[in-house]
């Protein structure tokens, strides 16, 4: 609200006054619950969320994406976190009119009274990993272990790549690198822990491996769904998978604390997990070796989208499909027409482009990685990518 204030313009004034109805769109649940009347804030939740979805679809939410664009120069995040909560205030309308017109184009997925809903136990997180490996070297060797050139010297047998890549690192120590390394190390948060899109994969694989070659999803569309767009690690996990199983487009965050389910089960199912743990650990060393080159590594400030992923006549399987498909339906919030696709595609890339930031290092206090701030340390402003 500052920013309207220091200019006087029309633009100005009529951005102004869609905030302030905003503002107490916003406060009128929070005064009626403390008064304790739940049917007065549910009402009130209503009129927050259509107020954000007729925002959203003015002409004033434009200049809030151009502030936003201008104020992420600043390093100021007033602007972008403004957008992006009025795009997810803005979702729920939508996620409603998919509900609703799934129900009638697809009645079977709710009408039948056999449909059982089964819930699959969260993962265990696992012990600091860099404890137990530190506990058997010697003590001169726990802390070079983990500093940026020994560290590379193991991703590459390639003299003249290790030699380059090294150079980079150390070049990036007047950032300090390998203080940020150790600080990741000494976390005490750092536990890691089974996604649930990648859980919920491998108890189906284990399921009906017994039953059938493949897993049997509704009208074969192989699809996971997830409240929020995959991480990086588990984007390449699921690539590594030969099922053919699609989730949502990665927002390309990286968590730390990130674990395929029962990393320590031996037998015949190691070599399953060796195999995906080397596939995933193939585009790790890729990307960083491209952080290292670029100085820059890709992430979005916020690990939620307010809009969907693909144009709705794309199907979630990457070929058109029935637009009385169940992927015409859940892929796309908006409910887009093929004229309008072109569109959505561009203030998508736009607002990719608006929550992109540089990062190098997680913080060595977050105790929680997923949520909407993607859990990273701003600590170089170069280029959107």
């Amino acid at each position: 609200m500052m920013d309207c204030t220091r200019t006087a313009s029309e633009e100005d004034d009529s951005l102004r006054a869609a905030l302030l109805s905003l503002q107490h769109t916003a406060q009128v649940p929070q005064i009626e619950s403390d008064k304790g009347d739940a049917s007065v804030v549910s009402s009130g939740d209503e009129a927050l969320v259509r107020a954000a979805t007729a925002l959203r679809q003015s002409t004033i939410f434009e200049t809030i994406a151009d502030r936003s664009r201008a104020g992420k120069i600043n390093e100021s995040r007033h602007w972008c976190e403004l957008q992006h909560f009025i795009g997810r205030l803005a979702s729920y309308s939508g996620a409603l009119k998919v509900i609703f017109r799934a129900r009638r184009c697809h009645p079977q997925l709710f009408d039948k009274e056999d449909i059982e809903i089964r819930f699959v136990d969260s993962s265990d997180p696992i012990p600091h990993p860099m404890k137990a490996f530190q506990a058997g070297l010697p003590s001169e060797q726990r802390t070079t272990a983990r500093c940026a050139r020994d560290i590379i010297s193991r991703m590459t047998f390639d003299e003249v790549e290790k030699e380059k890549y090294q150079h980079y690192a150390d070049e990036l120590q007047r950032c300090g690198l390998d203080n940020l390394i150790a600080a990741q190390c000494r976390n005490e948060y750092f536990k890691p822990i089974a996604h649930s899109e990648v859980l919920l994969l491998e108890w189906l694989r284990t399921e009906f491996a017994a039953q059938t070659h493949s897993i049997p999803f509704y009208d074969n569309i192989k699809y996971i769904g997830c409240s929020k767009p995959t991480c990086r690690l588990c984007d390449y996990y699921f690539a590594a998978h030969n099922g053919g199983v699609r989730v949502r487009s990665s927002h390309r965050n990286v968590y730390a604390n990130w674990v395929i389910p029962d990393v320590f089960v031996e037998g015949q199912t190691s070599q399953y997990k060796t195999k995906m743990i080397d596939a995933v650990l193939t585009k790790i060393r890729q990307d960083v070796f491209l952080a290292l080159s670029e100085k820059v590594s890709e992430r979005k400030r916020f690990d939620s989208e307010t809009q969907s992923s693909l144009p709705t006549y794309l199907s979630v399987t990457g070929v058109p499909t029935n637009p009385g498909g169940l992927a015409f339906l859940v892929e796309d919030l908006c409910l887009a027409s093929p004229a309008r696709a072109h569109e959505l595609e561009v203030e998508r890339d736009m607002a990719i482009e608006d929550d992109a930031w540089s990062v190098a290092a997680q913080h060595d206090n977050d105790k929680d990685e997923d949520d909407d701030d993607g859990g990273g340390t701003l600590l170089f402003t170069g280029r959107n990518m």
